[in-house]
């Protein structure tokens, strides 16, 4: 991934070596059969920090860049701050939150988790939100297709 400072532009390598925009993903005109790779090693921690820059100065307190995407995986950096908030929405099959920076409170139902840097949690098969409790950025890694089966489940400890 590059981000280019000035532009807020995202670009991410393709298997074919070319590089594409955001934009382009988006448009589908990016290597329409060709599976998004990450440079050899992304720097999160320097992309969070324009990430969180640009989330202070927008109007919704969020920033995001996916920074990694295949047909079965993709990884989302997300920027809020502090009082900024993805509302309740949809699970999507398997994905997990990983705090990098802040503090920040998944939510679902009746339950929640605080992250902090380091922290780690799979997202609830249900609907949740999100929300800053500092300036935050946060890993999200969403999975394609079916949900697994709870870890708990698979080992016998549910």
């Amino acid at each position: 991934m590059r981000l280019h400072p000035h532009s807020g532009v995202t670009n991410l390598i393709q298997a074919d070596g070319h590089s594409a925009t955001s934009a382009e993903q988006r448009k589908g005109t990016a290597g329409r059969h060709t599976v998004g790779v990450m440079e050899p090693v992304t720097q999160l921690t320097g992309a969070g920090d324009e990430l969180l820059a640009t989330a202070r100065e927008s109007a919704t307190g969020r920033a995001a860049s996916t920074v990694f995407t295949s047909p079965v995986l993709r990884a989302v950096l997300i920027a809020l701050r502090e009082g900024g908030a993805l509302a309740e929405h949809n699970a999507p099959p398997a994905a997990t939150l990983q705090c990098l920076s802040g503090r920040a409170r998944l939510w679902a139902a009746d339950r929640e988790w605080i992250l902090e840097p380091g922290g780690y949690a799979a997202v609830p098969p249900e609907r949740h939100g999100v929300d800053a409790l500092t300036d935050c950025v946060l890993l999200l890694t969403v999975a394609a297709g079916r949900a697994p089966a709870p870890v708990e489940v698979t080992l016998g400890a549910g």
